[in-house]
């Protein structure tokens, strides 16, 4: 009987072999290239450097100078600039041996700078704000690391870029120029007063902060033309207005003011017409009381008497406020009291007579009812109160 023709040797061979290759690891030539592609990225890969103080305090230089060249300037584009500044910091003698630094490098180091520097500047000037008496530079450079780190968060380590930056035009204007941001920082360093002496004592600096004060601006009035004015107007022998028009604009009769104005004059150091050290004559008696007159009676604003009687606000402010307490002082016993029965039945009976009985006076008549009311008048007065 043959044997069976399926049967052969070459299956036992090939079952053999199967067993043999198993052992071969999977993939071995892809996980060598893997590593091998591993090491050659760690070895290739550069170590990060670094900026050193001696690094900031060379580029700053490099951007002043380049800054500062009056061939080139600011007046070229980013590229160039910084390209120049990158040639000036590898050729300073400070850096001789070092690697050499892109100029992306140097663009984005000094815009860090520039910023933490600027923030800083604010922190500083804050603290300069809050110097107290017995303080020295150390105590004020310390609270303004502390404000800078109350605001940011984090501490300034570039303060050897401050120190070279500081005296800069462009720094040393800060103040002027972010003085928002300055007012914020000095509100913070209140803050942080109130913390650092909240163990025992609180504490508030009495300094507040400084305000650039605005020049005051002088202006030439000619006081003597405006005295003069006033004199011609209503004082001389012949007057440009008669004496109703006197009467109406200044609520009395020409004697009585005249009286008013001499007590004033003679008993008041205010009033009393002085020179300054010129030998020139200041602002008349009848300049400052016709001021006073002036606002009381139509209760305007202090400068509308500026243009006629060449008087400036503030002065105005001053004639009325020593007008009221000279008329308080001189006239008070006599005038400003009470009414005595005599003078109350006096005042009924003129009231009485002109048709208004019981009234003793009146600021305002005008809600009395009126049958014939003008028709230009009509419904103006109609609120009932």
């Amino acid at each position: 009987m043959d044997s069976n023709p399926y049967v052969n040797i070459n299956f036992v061979d090939l079952l053999q072999s199967q067993q043999d290759t198993s052992s071969i690891p999977f993939l071995t030539t892809q996980a060598t290239e893997g590593i091998n592609f591993q090491q050659e990225t760690s070895s290739g890969r550069k170590e990060r450097r670094t900026w050193s103080p001696t690094d900031d305090i060379v580029l700053i230089s490099s951007w002043l100078n380049m800054r500062k060249d009056p061939l080139v300037g600011n007046e070229q584009r980013s590229i160039a600039f910084w390209k120049r500044i990158a040639a000036y910091f590898a050729a300073s003698p400070k850096l001789a041996g070092s690697e050499k630094r892109e100029s992306s490098h140097c663009k984005q180091r000094w815009h860090r700078i520039n910023d933490l520097v600027s923030k800083f500047c604010g922190a500083y000037e804050a603290a300069t704000i809050e110097k107290s008496s017995g303080q020295n530079e150390n105590d004020v450079l310390k609270l303004a690391h502390e404000i800078f780190f109350t605001n940011y968060k984090k501490k300034f380590t570039l303060e050897h870029a401050w120190k070279e930056l500081r005296n800069d035009q462009k720094w040393c204007d800060f103040s002027t120029a972010k003085t928002g941001e300055i007012e914020e920082c000095s509100s913070h360093a209140k803050v942080l007063r109130l913390k650092l002496h909240g163990h025992g004592t609180l504490f508030l600096s009495k300094k507040q902060g400084k305000k650039r004060k605005k020049k005051r601006a002088y202006i030439e009035r000619n006081r003597e033309e405006g005295h003069v004015r006033l004199w011609n107007d209503y004082f001389s022998e012949t007057p440009t207005y008669p004496g109703n028009f006197f009467r109406c604009r200044f609520r009395m009769n020409k004697p009585l003011f005249m009286h008013i104005v001499g007590r004033l004059s003679n008993e008041v150091q205010f009033f009393r017409q002085k020179e300054d050290a010129l030998g020139r004559l200041g602002l008349s008696t009848l300049q400052k009381c016709t001021s006073a007159i002036r606002v009381l009676a139509y209760g305007t604003a202090a400068d509308t008497v500026d243009e006629y009687l060449r008087l400036g606000e503030s002065t105005t402010r001053k004639c009325l406020e020593h007008f009221v307490e000279g008329i308080i002082h001189l006239f008070g016993e006599e005038y400003v009291r009470r009414p005595t029965s005599t003078h109350l039945q006096r005042l009924l009976d003129v009231g009485e007579h002109r048709g208004f009985p019981g009234m003793i006076g009146s600021i305002d008549c005008m809600h009395w009812e009126w049958k014939n009311c003008l028709t230009a008048w009509k419904w103006q007065y109609s609120r009932g109160s």
